[in-house]
């Protein structure tokens, strides 16, 4: 038989409309929006969606309150049957609910089910007619499950499958309310996943921490339930039990809206103003006006206008100046959305306020002005930054500058260029912080009194490095270091002379720079970086080595996990050279860049940031170094339950003994 034409469908039994749908109250309705989204209310925009792709089977979504936990059963009808045998599997797992919170669906209103369910000691609650919000947990449940079943059909995959994924790494993934992911809080234990288990600090046995999750929760609750009455002007109801029957009022008294629905609702559920007993002399729209905030202009134009007085002068509450940490890169070419990416995971996770220094060439320049302008007001207030021209103030300045990576020669000169700077981190523009630059910060202070820089390894397996391979120069230990990433103590830099194969009483940084290039030109492959593995070659006892997971790159997984350190730590800095942030050939690290990349600063991290990076790297599990995603993932999480616990100990109070 064919199929009708689905244009000729539409013509002959259109949508109604809310003008005709408020003619029936008594349930036309919610039979509109059962039609759309099984047994759940849904808006218009889900109709697509759901009539295209779920092709006659209907969704029924139940949600845990507390510990978010969310089961998807399909069911081919929605009779009251076969609601209450799904349910019957659903409680069979976690038991009885002490209350459901249903949406006025007509299978969930009948007398079979209430029957049911209070045969099981639960009460039967209904949510407020033509008022979804009411069911909030369960509606947003729906936006994100018709965004996963929109997915698999743009990419042409079961919609079934991609529901499944979705609700695994829903459930493994933690709540950014609770700070625990759902299945931790309803079995108290984490639920095996294709990825190793991310909470090694977890022991099992270790319960959560219930009453904090329970003080935080009803902490956020109360503070949307309190923005919600400010929006909408709330005010304590003055109604009383032995009051009389509402009645009409005149047009003057109740507030019009665009919709004849809700014309038809607010003048049968207003009084008049004797009723509610207020004066003529305070009608009703008499309430305190909404205080409007000025953000103001620039913030960081304003602040770097205040650089020149010094970094010291931060908020009168303060008793002590703040500490300031400072950073350089250098960019040149096409690295600026590198650059401020990299500038964004610094920023996510530090604790102290942080200086960068960006070394750029002139068309740039303008460009890092924009990008870091449009920086959230809460994000700029942790930072500040100076733009600098790319110079060179020894040699031949094009020579320099064309020594191995474009400007990377930079890197050298900034003692001679921050002569203010006492000390600063520098790194590469496809390094991005896994964790507070604060821990990087805090081996300024192992320093014994003759280290000045610190770096790491180039490689942990001599067999298979490149110095202890292939270098024809002098360089550092048995393997030799990479630059990427290297902490600098510049006051001793400034103050030290150097041994050397050319001068015997020494020479200073300044003045060993050119002489050292002229002699080895010919000999380097990795310029600026060779230059430094040949100074600290002569003069070892001036570098402090910090372990590999701080220096994370391609070659400490792609020939076999050679990093130690970072299987048992996770990843601390990671560090994308050889283009791997933007090409194929090693997915894991993309997939980071990319959610850093793509994260809105004002968005939660659990959600926004964790939750993608953790679903995205079940596609990278056959890869060389997507395989041991721990590695990845495990800094990551740690830092953000340590930065919720945190908010959780300064914002709730201990529950009462």
């Amino acid at each position: 038989m064919r199929r009708e034409n689905e244009a000729v469908v539409q013509e002959r039994h259109p949508i109604p409309t809310i003008n005709e749908i408020q003619e029936d109250m008594s349930g036309g309705l919610w039979r509109y929006k059962r039609l759309m989204f099984g047994v759940s209310s849904a808006p218009e925009t889900y109709q697509h969606i759901i009539r295209q792709v779920l092709q006659g089977e209907h969704l029924l979504v139940t949600t845990d309150y507390y510990s978010r936990w969310v089961d998807v059963s399909i069911l081919n009808r929605i009779t009251t049957a076969d609601i209450i045998k799904s349910l019957r599997v659903t409680f069979t797992v976690h038991g009885y609910p002490e209350s459901i919170v249903i949406d006025n669906g007509a299978p969930l209103t009948v007398s079979d089910f209430r029957a049911y369910v209070e045969e099981n000691r639960t009460r039967h609650r209904r949510i407020t007619p033509c008022w979804p919000q009411a069911n909030g947990k369960v509606e947003r449940q729906n936006r994100m499950l018709v965004k996963a079943i929109r997915t698999a059909q743009s990419e042409g995959k079961d919609w079934r499958t991609k529901l499944q994924t979705f609700l695994m790494a829903y459930r493994s993934t933690p709540h950014s309310v609770t700070g625990h992911s759902s299945a931790e809080l309803l079995f108290n234990r984490q639920i095996r996943t294709k990825l190793p288990e991310l909470s090694a600090d977890m022991q099992p046995g270790a319960e959560p921490h219930d009453n904090a999750i329970r003080l935080a929760d009803a902490e956020r609750k109360e503070k949307g339930r309190q923005n919600a009455d400010r929006s909408r002007r709330a005010t304590e109801s003055t109604i009383q039990q032995d009051d009389p029957p509402l009645k009409e009022v005149a047009e003057d008294y109740y507030l019009t809206t665009s919709s004849g629905l809700g014309n038809i609702v607010a003048s049968k559920l207003t009084k008049k103003p004797h009723e509610l007993h207020i004066t003529q002399k305070q009608p009703l729209t008499d309430r305190k006006e909404a205080k409007v905030v000025s953000r103001g202009g620039n913030a960081i134009a304003k602040r770097r206008q205040r650089s020149d007085m010094g970094l010291g002068r931060l908020s009168s509450k303060r008793t002590r100046a703040e500490e300031v940490m400072h950073l350089a890169v250098v960019a040149c070419g096409n690295r600026l959305d590198e650059t401020l990416t990299m500038v964004k995971s610094a920023l996510l996770f530090s604790i102290k306020r942080i200086k960068f220094h960006i070394f750029a060439e002139d068309p740039l320049a303008s460009q890092f002005e924009k990008g870091l302008s449009q920086w959230a007001r809460g994000i700029s207030n942790k930072f500040q930054y100076s733009i600098y021209p790319i110079t060179f103030s020894v040699g031949n300045a094009e020579e320099w500058k064309k020594l191995f990576k474009p400007c990377a020669a930079q890197r050298l000169f900034l003692p001679v260029i921050l002569k203010d700077v006492d000390s600063l981190l520098y790194v590469d523009t496809d390094v991005l912080f896994l964790r507070p630059m604060d821990d990087m910060w805090s081996f300024l202070k192992a320093f014994n009194t003759t280290q000045l820089a610190a770096m790491a390894p180039e490689h942990e397996i001599p067999k298979i490095g490149w110095y202890s391979r292939f270098a024809r120069h002098p360089f550092y230990g048995v393997t030799g270091v990479n630059s990427g990433v290297m902490l600098m103590n510049l006051t001793r830099i400034r103050r030290t002379l150097f041994k050397n194969s050319m001068i015997p009483s020494g020479l200073s940084w300044e003045d060993l720079l050119h002489p050292l290039y002229q002699k080895y030109k010919n000999h380097i492959t990795w310029g600026d970086q060779d230059l430094l593995n040949i100074i600290f070659h002569y003069n070892p006892e001036c570098l402090y080595t910090f372990p590999c997971q701080w220096n994370y790159r391609p070659d400490h997984c792609m020939y076999g996990s050679n990093c130690k350190g970072a299987e048992q730590e996770g990843v601390s800095i990671l560090h994308g050279n050889r283009g791997v942030y933007h090409d194929d050939k090693q997915p894991a690290f993309k997939v980071v860049y990319d959610a850093i990349h793509e994260y809105p600063f004002e968005d939660n991290l659990f959600q926004s940031l964790f939750y993608p990076l953790q679903t995205k790297f079940l596609d990278t599990v056959n890869t060389l170094c997507g395989r041991i995603p721990q590695v990845f993932l495990k800094q990551v999480e740690k830092t953000m339950r340590t930065m919720y616990e945190k908010k959780v100990v300064r914002h709730v109070k201990p529950p009462p003994k």
